[in-house]
């Protein structure tokens, strides 16, 4: 019987609306978090490597940014080039090849000067509470879940897995998994989805060492 009240209380505790960050992201907040798919998107081998390296659970890290990622990162980036006059001069062709150059190294520093913050952030929050609070959410799940007569709109992720970061030098992110973490399923979004079908989640498994149940996303 306690255990049913206490389930009771705790579902009654989760705010089922938009304003639950867990439930509808509106946007990344700088501070606060870092749009991994902003770097990623298109890039088939890459996104196969972070999948992989959430799966598995992989004692090595996942590099995020470096002197091997930075190409394709800058075409995801979008950075404008300057483009010099066909009748420019050598020397005005070499100037405007340099500041193109800087305003690539410029957004490249900036992205790793977001996750710098991003750190600084979580270890405030370590220090705060005792507990390293940094996770990566995957796959994103989007749609509504009907709540009487309203919809509660959907944009929020299936799992979030721990992760640590590092920085090995001043031009390269690294990513680790957090084994002193569980991995979780969205408790928000399992507690409004169980709240709209009408569903007995008592005693459903929402934490996880690893993921040896689940082959894939599918699976989840």
């Amino acid at each position: 019987m306690a255990k049913s009240i206490y389930t009771h209380y705790k579902e009654r505790l989760i705010e089922i609306g938009g304003n639950n960050k867990c439930l509808f992201l509106k946007s990344i907040v700088r501070k606060s978090a870092y749009d991994i798919g902003r770097i990623f998107e298109g890039r088939d081998d890459k996104v196969a490597e972070f999948v992989d390296f959430l799966w598995t659970g992989r004692r090595f890290p996942l590099t995020l940014i470096g002197n091997s990622e930075k190409a394709a990162i800058l075409e995801n980036l979008s950075v404008k080039e300057k483009i010099a006059a066909e009748d420019a001069t050598e020397a005005d062709k070499k100037k405007v090849a340099k500041l193109n150059n800087e305003a690539k190294e410029r957004a490249i520093e900036n992205e790793i000067t977001k996750l710098k913050e991003l750190k600084r952030e979580v270890e405030e929050i370590e220090k705060e509470t005792g507990r390293y609070e940094l996770y990566i959410g995957y796959p994103f799940v989007f749609g509504c879940i009907p709540q009487g007569a309203t919809k509660t709109l959907i944009k929020a992720p299936l799992m979030l897995f721990p992760v640590k970061i590092d920085f090995p030098d001043e031009k390269t992110v690294e990513l680790y998994i957090n084994e002193a973490e569980k991995i979780h399923i969205n408790h928000a979004l399992v507690y409004a989805y169980a709240q709209s079908k009408r569903l007995n989640i008592e005693g459903l498994d929402l934490e996880f060492d690893d993921l040896s149940k689940f082959p894939n996303v599918r699976s989840v």
